[in-house]
C-alpha cells in the first residue's frame, strides 16, 4: 500500500511538474529551485542576483556569490530551467552599482537603486559636514548665494552630488578661496585673483628677462 502511494505522489509530481515546465516555457519563463526543492519562475536571462533578491532583498542586498546545480557561478551567470540556486552571503555585503549591469528583474533593479541612494546620501552627509567646516575656516557664510557659485565652480548640477563628490575626495576645495570676495561671499567668475597672479607673475618674468616686455 505504501508503495502504491509513493508511486502515484510520484506520478502526481511528475505531472505538476511537466504542467508548470509547459506554462514556463508558454510564458517565456524559466524556473528554478532552491537547496530544500522550493520553486520559483523567473525571467529569461535572469541571474543567480535575480534569484536572490526574489527570495529576499536582504538575501540581494548581502549575496557574495551563487552556486548553481552545486557550483559556483558568477553573479551575472544567466540560469537555465531546471536549475538549483544556492545563494552565498555575507553581513558586510552592501549592493554594487556593476550589479545594474546585468541583472534583468524589475524588483532587484529597483531594490539596488534605492540602497545605492541611500548610501550615497549617507557620504554625501559627511561631505556637506567637510563644506561646512571649509566654509568656516574662510570667514564664508553656509548659505544659498555662496552654494550655488560652487556649484558654478564645479560645473555641478546639484547639491547632493557635490557634497558626495567632495566626501570622496573628488573636488579640490582650495579653488574655494580664489572666489571669495568681500563680506565672506564667492562669486564664481571673479578675476581679482586671478589677474594678481597673473601680473605677479608678470613681474617675475620681466626681472628676470633682459628682453623688452610691453605691458598693455
Amino acid at each position: 500500500l505504501s508503495n502504491t502511494k509513493r508511486l502515484m505522489r510520484d506520478s502526481l509530481s511528475k505531472s505538476y511538474f511537466d504542467t508548470f515546465k509547459q506554462e514556463a516555457e508558454i510564458q517565456n519563463d524559466i524556473f528554478v529551485f532552491t537547496p530544500k526543492g522550493e520553486l520559483h519562475t523567473l525571467p529569461q536571462k535572469a541571474t543567480p542576483l535575480d534569484f536572490a533578491f526574489l527570495i529576499h532583498t536582504e538575501v540581494g542586498a548581502r549575496c557574495i556569490g551563487a552556486k548553481v546545480n552545486s557550483k559556483l557561478v558568477p553573479l551575472s551567470y544567466n540560469l537555465k530551467s531546471g536549475d538549483q540556486v544556492e545563494i552565498l552571503t555575507s553581513k558586510n555585503q552592501k549592493p554594487k552599482e556593476g550589479w545594474l549591469d546585468f541583472i534583468v528583474t524589475s524588483k532587484a533593479r529597483n531594490k539596488i537603486k534605492q540602497s545605492l541612494k541611500e548610501e550615497k546620501k549617507v557620504i554625501a552627509d559627511d561631505g556637506k559636514e567637510i563644506l561646512t567646516r571649509k566654509l568656516s575656516n574662510l570667514k564664508v557664510e553656509f548659505d544659498e548665494h555662496n552654494l550655488k557659485e560652487l556649484l558654478k565652480l564645479y560645473n555641478i548640477s546639484e547639491h547632493t552630488e557635490m557634497y558626495y563628490q567632495i566626501a570622496k575626495g573628488k573636488l579640490d576645495l582650495k579653488k574655494i578661496k580664489d572666489i571669495v570676495i568681500k563680506g565672506g561671499r564667492l562669486k564664481f567668475g571673479s578675476i581679482t585673483k586671478t589677474i594678481k597672479n597673473s601680473f605677479e607673475a608678470l613681474i617675475s618674468k620681466v626681472a628676470k628677462s633682459s628682453e623688452e616686455i610691453v605691458i598693455v
